[in-house]
């Protein structure tokens, strides 16, 4: 499930994902850029 808050940055927006169980998920190309924090590492994804 996906939830979505205001960032402290201007035309910025957090989404929070909770996994519905077990695995990694798909971050699929949508043009932005994404900073993930997972399992205590960030990643990046996008352009």
């Amino acid at each position: 499930m996906y939830t979505e808050r205001a960032a402290s940055l201007a035309d910025a927006t957090v989404w929070t994902n909770t996994p519905a169980g077990p695995g990694l998920g798909r971050v699929l190309p949508d043009g932005c850029m994404d900073l993930l924090w997972s399992e205590g590492r960030l990643r990046v994804a996008g352009p």
